[in-house]
């Protein structure tokens, strides 16, 4: 049971420093999303190219962690499998079926994020485009703002709706690392 602790200790921390990461490239691009509704086109094209760039740091990330809870709950059914006391069969058990929520949760993320939020970024980008080219025409320029705003109020919901997500994974992950340390306490040498 020593090298299971140990190996869940590790893949523990791998993992919160990825959702870590994951977590401050959404509030980059948060950010970011903000900036570009009131940046000029110009540079508007710029953050949006930094937004791409930060979606795709971002699916990697989501990929990155989606593989250590499938290993974390590989360890976990292990141990369980070895024997715990019943109060920590149990908290096992929660533990599994909230990261395999989690897992289908961050699966429905990353197949947004590589869809939907790169469209309406790429639209963004196309908009953004024709508004520097139709700044003499006050009622295509502001068609096309109304557009963008709307493209960015969507986007900005997406990228909540992730990090939400990824506060709710840090609270999971928290509650595993409790749940290591129990077990520590059960078997001293770990």
């Amino acid at each position: 049971m020593v090298e299971q602790v140990k190996d869940l200790d590790k893949k523990l921390k791998d993992v919160v420093g990825r959702v870590a990461a994951g977590y401050s490239f959404a509030k980059d691009l948060a950010n970011d999303l903000k900036k570009i509704e009131s940046d000029e086109p110009d540079q508007a094209k710029k953050d949006v190219k930094k937004g791409f760039r930060l979606l795709r740091w971002i699916g990697r990330a989501e990929r990155r962690i989606n593989r250590d809870e499938k290993r974390i709950v590989v360890d976990l059914k292990e141990l369980e499998e070895m024997g715990l006391p019943d109060d920590l069969e149990a908290e096992d058990e929660k533990v599994q079926e909230e990261l395999h929520i989690m897992e289908n949760k961050l699966i429905e993320l990353a197949s947004m994020f590589r869809g939907k939020l790169r469209d309406e970024l790429k639209d963004i980008q196309l908009d953004e485009q024709l508004l520097s080219e139709y700044q003499d025409d006050p009622e295509k320029a502001k068609h096309l703002h109304e557009h963008v705003t709307a493209l960015l109020k969507d986007s900005e919901k997406e990228v909540d709706d992730l990090i939400t997500w990824m506060n709710g994974s840090q609270a999971l992950f928290r509650r595993i690392k409790n749940f290591d340390e129990a077990l520590k306490k059960i078997d001293p040498d770990s």
